[in-house]
């Protein structure tokens, strides 16, 4: 198989400088509309600094109104002071850019279409190294379904420990198999290794379960290709991803039709999803896994649930793949998939949000049978080590 990043447009598009040319599928520019002169003067006093051009960039993004705020300011110092308040105003640099005296903002009511835009119009950097601390509990499978609700009951009880929030988290934990050790992924997004060091938790026993605790580094780059390591059937069946199920391999070869081409048919699977009639982001469960089968029959889930339908669709469809537990810089814990281009390796994609993954996907966990290590005990601290 050989998969061709010009293929991969669907994924992810690094456009030039020109928002107006190089816009992913799913995007169409609507007009621009510049800030009066006379208008000028009054926005530069509200901003600190001088400004000598504003406009308004409209986009409709698969359905989402977004706007691409462009200033230039007189000078760079002006510059400067205009994006340090700009940020306090948004509590956050996350959809702002300066570069020299012109600053740039994202924004948009879709939290989505306003991450896309960070990749669009090159807001985050290529690559980023993360300091990631935490504390977790080793298990060895159970109901997932009741994964997060444990990890929900662990934040409570740090807060505030009490014999009912002791009580919970020891019911919880029968849902669950006991784990002897942690093994977390060894390379971050891209070929540079993980440095994880694991160690007793400090108490070592919460709420009557086994913590450690885990500081890693790991590093992220934009489209980053991870080594692949031996030899693995990426493309069988396991418990979690019904491969094999008639009715699956049915819908795979529906969606992909008489494609050939590896990358066509992540394309169509992608698609497939971004199609709300299809599955669509939504359900009462924060955090859910609830399978394959019901997830294609219900038509909803999280994104733990399109990670878990994506792995089963490209397997069925002779892409190797597999999943990626993690964090994402920006919003919190998330589930996302790689497949495999042999001789580059592993790449990621998000069939959530339809991209491939930027620089703000922090990968923790790897599996390729659907099983995972551990459940949090504690909410990670995530720091930026550089840039």
């Amino acid at each position: 198989m050989r998969f061709g990043l010009t293929a991969l447009a669907l994924l992810f598009i690094l456009p030039n400088n020109s928002p107006a040319q190089g816009l992913p599928a799913g995007w169409k520019q609507l007009n621009t509309t510049s800030v009066p002169a006379i208008q000028l003067a009054g926005l530069s006093r509200r901003l600190g600094g001088r400004l000598t051009a504003a406009k308004n960039i409209h986009y409709n993004v698969r359905g989402a109104e977004l706007k691409l705020i462009e200033l230039t300011c007189h000078t760079e110092r002006d510059a400067k002071v205009v994006h340090a308040t700009m940020a306090r105003f948004k509590k956050g640099e996350r959809f702002l850019k300066r570069d020299g005296k012109k600053i740039s903002e994202i924004s948009s009511r879709s939290n989505r279409a306003s991450i896309e835009a960070t990749h669009v119009f090159q807001f985050q950097p290529i690559e980023v190294t993360y300091r990631v601390e935490f504390d977790a509990v080793p298990i060895n499978g159970g109901d997932y379904m009741k994964w997060n609700q444990l990890f929900n009951a662990f934040l409570l009880h740090n807060r505030k420990p009490t014999p009912d929030t002791e009580k919970r988290i020891a019911a919880l934990a029968r849902s669950f198999r006991k784990g002897d050790d942690i093994k977390l992924r060894r390379h971050g997004q891209g070929k540079k290794p993980s440095e994880v060091v694991t160690q007793p938790g400090s108490p070592a026993i919460r709420a009557g379960l086994p913590i450690t605790a885990i500081i890693a580094t790991i590093h992220s780059q934009t489209l980053g290709f991870t080594p692949a390591e031996g030899d693995g059937e990426y493309t069988d069946q396991t418990a979690h991803w019904p491969v094999d199920d008639p009715a699956i391999r049915k819908l795979a070869e529906a969606i992909t039709q008489d494609l050939a081409d590896p990358d066509r048919k992540v394309q169509a699977i992608l698609k497939w999803f971004l199609d709300r009639e299809n599955i669509r982001y939504d359900g009462k469960i924060k955090g859910s896994r609830y399978g394959v089968d019901k997830v294609i029959e219900q038509k909803f889930g999280h994104c733990w649930d399109y990670s878990d339908v994506f792995v089963t669709l490209c397997r069925a469809s002779g892409v190797p793949a597999r999943q990626v537990l993690g964090w994402h810089a920006y919003m919190q814990g998330h589930v996302w998939a790689e497949i495999l281009k042999p001789g580059q390796g592993w790449i990621p994609v998000d069939p959530t949000s339809g991209m491939a993954c930027g620089s703000e996907y922090i990968p923790i966990m790897t599996t390729t049978d659907g099983e995972i290590p551990l459940v949090y005990a504690s909410m990670p601290k995530i720091s930026v080590i550089k840039p």
